[in-house]
């Protein structure tokens, strides 16, 4: 399967850490293919930190159309914002229901910034 962004193999790999949740992953743009049930996975194991590092790609990049990379037809993928943060724009494929995920976004999904977690106590 290729990126949809590069057009180049995506490999497999484990996300989240302690985990065994598994993705596809482009090596040049860092990007996820990932099905919904290991989003929902990842979403629910969020992890606190003190800064948010998540380098998220430009709105000019998250708004491009992409093709699905896994139906093997021209379906271009629906742009969804994502509950857990709303700066993420998660490409989703209505056909197989595929995620697929920028650089950055995972990171953006599974991490949060102490003061928005003290904020969401509150």
């Amino acid at each position: 399967m290729e990126c949809p962004r590069c057009y180049l193999p995506l490999y497999d790999t484990t996300v989240g850490s302690g985990m065994s949740a598994r993705a596809l992953q482009c090596s040049k743009c860092e990007g996820h293919w990932l099905s919904q049930s290991v989003l929902d996975e990842v979403s629910r194991d969020v992890q606190v930190k003190w800064w948010e590092k998540a380098k998220l790609p430009s709105d000019e990049l998250q708004r491009q159309p992409i093709r699905c990379p896994a139906c093997g037809i021209p379906t271009v993928m629906r742009k969804v914002v994502s509950p857990r943060d709303k700066r993420v724009v998660m490409d989703n494929c209505p056909m197989c229901h595929g995620v697929w995920l920028d650089g950055g976004e995972l990171t953006a999904i599974r991490e949060m910034g102490a003061f928005t977690a003290l904020a969401d106590l509150v």
